[in-house]
C-alpha cells in the first residue's frame, strides 16, 4: 500500500537517503534543512509516498516559500517545485499526479499562489496543468582551456569523441573570445568594492519596474540574500563584488566557486541607468579578478523573455562570454490568479536551486 503525508522533521534522514539513492549523491541533513527546512519565507511544503509494508519513501515533492515582488511593491507569497522524485520501481502507479495533487491542497492552504521551477519533464508537468513557456539559456567564459574542457565533458557520460571535440572547440573559442575583456575605466563617479551586497531591494526594484507595470520577480531581502548565500552550505568559495555610482548602489556580482575552480554566477544586478560600456567594464572586471584567483571557468544562466534579461545576454556576450541557447524549460502554475503571468518574470541565476 503506498502511502501519501506531509512529511515532519522525523522523516528528514529517510527523504534524505533517498534522494541520495536515487541520484547517488552525498546531500547532507545539513544542505537538506538549509534548503527546505530555513528557507528565507517559512519552512518548505515537502510531500512524500511511503510503501507502508516496506516502510520506505519512494517518491517526494517538495515547494520553497519564496517571495515574489511586483513592479507596483506587492508582495505575493509563491513556491519553488523541487525534488520532484519517483522510485523507478513505483512507476506506472500515478505517484507523480498523487503527490501533486496533495501539494496543490497544502499550498493553496498555506496562501501560496504560484509554483515554479526548472525541469526536463515536460510531460508529466504539463498533464498537471503547468505552463511551460521558455527554457533558460547559458553564457560562459573560460580562462583554462583545458580544465575547462575536462569539466564540461565530465558532466555528461554519455558524450562520444565527436561530442568532446565540439566541447574542446567551444572552450578554445570561448577562451579568445574572452581576450576583449578589459578593466574599468578610471572615473571618479564609479566604485567597486568587494563586500557582500545585501541589501539589493532598491536596485532589484528598480530593474523590475524598467520592464513595465506588469513585471515582477524574486523579493531579495536581507533574509533572502543570506540565505541564499551566506548560509548557503552547498557553496564553498564566494566572491561578491558590487559597483556604486556617487555612493548609491547599482551593480552586485556574486559567484560560487567549487573546488575545481569552477565559479558559477549567482547573481548579477545591473541597474538600467548604467551605460552598455560602464555594465561591460564591471563584467569584465570581476571576471578579471575571479581569473586571477585561478579560476578556470565561469558559468552563467540567461533568459530572453523580458527586455532586461535580453539585455543581460548582450551585456555579457559584448564583456566576452559565449551564449548558448540551450538549457533546462520553465514550469508554471496558478494556484490562486493574482495577476502575474510567466512571460513578465524578471529572473536571473537566483532562481536556481542554489546547490552550485
Amino acid at each position: 500500500m503506498i502511502n501519501y503525508v506531509v512529511a515532519t522533521e522525523e522523516d528528514y534522514k529517510s527523504i534524505n537517503d533517498f534522494y541520495n539513492r536515487l541520484h547517488n549523491s552525498d546531500r547532507s541533513i545539513e544542505q537538506f534543512r538549509w534548503e527546505f527546512h530555513n528557507g528565507p519565507v517559512m519552512t518548505g511544503i515537502y510531500i512524500i509516498a511511503k510503501d507502508t509494508e516496506k516502510d520506505t519513501v519512494i517518491g517526494s515533492q517538495a515547494v520553497i516559500p519564496i517571495n515574489l515582488v511586483t513592479a507596483n511593491g506587492d508582495i505575493i507569497l509563491s513556491g519553488k517545485s523541487e525534488d520532484t522524485l519517483v522510485d523507478p520501481n513505483y512507476r506506472g502507479k500515478r505517484i507523480f499526479n498523487n503527490m501533486y495533487e496533495m501539494l496543490f491542497d497544502e499550498c493553496t492552504k498555506a496562501g501560496i499562489n504560484y509554483i515554479w521551477g526548472f525541469t526536463t519533464a515536460k510531460k508529466p508537468f504539463l498533464k498537471m496543468d503547468f505552463e511551460i513557456p521558455w527554457s533558460h539559456s547559458q553564457t560562459l567564459i573560460v580562462n583554462n582551456p583545458m580544465e575547462s574542457y575536462k569539466y564540461l565533458a565530465s558532466l555528461n557520460k554519455k558524450n562520444k569523441l565527436i561530442d568532446k571535440t565540439k566541447i574542446l572547440g567551444l572552450s578554445m573559442f570561448s577562451k579568445l573570445k574572452g581576450f576583449s575583456l578589459k578593466t574599468i575605466s578610471k572615473n571618479n563617479d564609479y566604485e567597486i568594492k568587494e563586500e557582500k551586497a545585501l541589501d539589493v531591494l532598491q536596485l532589484t526594484n528598480e530593474i523590475i519596474r524598467e520592464n513595465g507595470t506588469d513585471s515582477f520577480g524574486i523579493h531579495q531581502d536581507i533574509a533572502y540574500q543570506n540565505w541564499r548565500f551566506y548560509e548557503n552550505p552547498n557553496f564553498k568559495s564566494i566572491d561578491s563584488f558590487t559597483i556604486y555610482h556617487k555612493n548609491r548602489l547599482v551593480g552586485t556580482f556574486i559567484t560560487n566557486t567549487n573546488d575545481k575552480k569552477i565559479a558559477y554566477i549567482s547573481q548579477s544586478l545591473l541597474s538600467p541607468s548604467l551605460s552598455h560600456e560602464v555594465k561591460k567594464e564591471f563584467i569584465s572586471y570581476c571576471t578579471l579578478q575571479l581569473f586571477n584567483k585561478g579560476v578556470h571557468l565561469i558559468r552563467n544562466w540567461n533568459f530572453t523573455h523580458t527586455d532586461s534579461n535580453i539585455q543581460e545576454v548582450r551585456d555579457f556576450e559584448t564583456s566576452g562570454y559565449l551564449h548558448l541557447d540551450r538549457g533546462v524549460p520553465f514550469v508554471w502554475k496558478t494556484q490562486i490568479d493574482k495577476g502575474l503571468f510567466a512571460s513578465n518574470f524578471v529572473i536571473s541565476r537566483i532562481s536556481s536551486e542554489g546547490t552550485v
